[in-house]
C-alpha cells in the first residue's frame, strides 16, 4: 500500500520498506520549464547549457518545498501504526545526537531513508540488526537470452497448508440497541467529553481544566484509595488493542492502564452505572489480554465518574 493510499486508515502492525527510493526532482532537468511564479524560465546557451538564475531559485524553492512535503508524508506513515512500527532499513553509521536536526542537514534530504539517517542515533535503542539467512543469489546466464541457468538452479515448489478454521470478529465494549432519549443524549456527550479530558490530563496537575465541575470529579478519581498512591507509576491511557484467542479476534481500548510493578491495574470508567454484568464480561476480557502478553497478574476496577465510587471485578 502507498501512504497516500493509507491516510486515515490504522494497523496493528505496519512494515515499511522502500525508504532508499530517491525523492523525484526529474521536473527540474528539463531545460525549459514553467513556473506559476517565475514564469517561463529559459537556459542561458553558451557552447552549452547553463542554468539562470531563476533556474536556481527555482530548484531551491522546489527542493525545499518537496522535503517539507515528504517530511508531512513520512509523518502520515508512522501514524498509521496502532501497536508497532517496523523499518526495513540498510545499517547506517552513527550519527551525532540531535533535540532537533540542523537546517544545513535537513535541506540534503532526498530520500525517506536520509530522514531516518539523520535522527539515527536516537533510535539506537530500537534498533535490531539482522543478517538474511537463507537467501540465494539466482545467477543470470552469460548467453544472449539472459535467461536463468536452469542447470544452477532447480525451483522447489512446497504446498502451503492453510488453516480453514472460521475467525469470529467481536469487541469487548456493551452493546445499546434502543433508540436513545434526549437526556441519554446529553449524558453520551458529557460522559465522552469527560473520557477526554481523562485521557489528556496530568493527573499531577489539573488546574488547567477549565470545567470546574469535570475538575472536581476527576480530584476525587485522583484522591481515591484506588489511585491516590499510584500516580508515579507508569500508564497507559486509551490502550488500544486487537487480541487473538481460539479462533476469535476481539478489539478493545482500556481506560487506564497502570504497570504497578507486580501487577497491572486496569481501570474502566464509566458515567454512572457500574452494576452491569455486561461491564463484567468486558473487564475479565481486557485481563486476559494483559495476563497473556506480560505475564503478571491483573486487577480490574470500573469507577463512577458521577457517584465517586468503585468496584472490583473478579474473575
Amino acid at each position: 500500500m502507498t501512504i497516500h493510499k493509507s491516510k486515515g486508515l490504522e494497523f496493528p502492525i505496519c512494515y515499511f520498506a522502500g525508504f532508499s527510493s530517491k525523492f523525484n526532482m526529474a521536473e527540474l532537468k528539463e531545460k525549459i520549464i514553467y513556473d506559476n511564479k517565475l514564469g517561463l524560465i529559459l537556459p542561458k546557451v553558451d557552447n552549452y547549457y547553463k542554468d539562470t538564475i531563476l533556474k536556481t531559485i527555482l530548484k531551491d524553492t522546489t527542493k525545499y518545498e518537496e522535503i517539507s512535503e515528504k517530511i508531512r508524508l513520512l509523518y502520515v506513515a508512522v501514524t498509521r501504526a496502532k501497536e508497532k512500527m517496523i523499518f526495513v532499513i540498510p545499517e547506517q553509521e552513527e550519527n551525532s545526537l540531535y533535540e532537533f536536526v540542523p537546517i544545513y542537514i535537513r535541506e540534503k534530504y532526498n530520500s525517506f531513508l536520509s530522514i531516518i539517517k539523520s535522527i539515527y542515533s536516537n533510535l539506537e535503542e530500537y534498533i535490531t540488526k539482522t543478517d538474511i539467512i537463507g537467501t540465494k543469489d539466482y545467477l543470470i546466464s552469460n548467453s544472449n537470452n539472459n535467461k536463468l541457468d536452469t542447470n544452477k538452479d532447480i525451483l522447489e515448489v512446497e504446498e502451503i497448508k492453510i488453516e480453514n478454521n472460521i475467525i469470529e470478529e467481536s469487541h469487548y465494549s456493551k452493546n445499546s440497541l434502543h433508540l436513545i432519549t434526549k437526556e441519554e443524549k446529553d449524558l453520551l456527550e458529557f460522559g465522552t467529553k469527560v473520557h477526554e479530558i481523562l485521557e489528556l490530563c496530568n493527573f499531577k496537575d489539573i488546574d488547567n481544566i477549565e470545567n470546574t465541575y469535570i475538575k472536581n470529579k476527576i480530584n476525587k478519581l485522583i484522591n481515591s484509595d484506588l489511585m491516590k498512591d499510584k500516580l508515579d507509576y507508569k500508564m497507559y491511557k486509551e490502550y488500544e488493542f486487537i487480541f487473538e484467542d481460539n479462533n476469535s479476534i476481539s478489539h478493545g481500548i482500556i481506560d487506564l492502564l497502570i504497570d504497578c510493578i507486580d501487577y497491572y491495574l486496569i481501570i474502566d470508567y464509566k458515567l454512572k452505572n457500574i452494576d452491569d454484568d455486561e461491564y463484567q464480561k468486558q473487564l475479565n476480557g481486557y485481563r486476559k489480554y494483559i495476563e497473556n502478553i506480560t505475564g503478571k497478574k491483573v486487577k480490574c476496577y470500573l469507577y463512577s465518574i458521577l457517584d465517586e465510587n468503585y468496584k472490583e471485578v473478579l474473575e
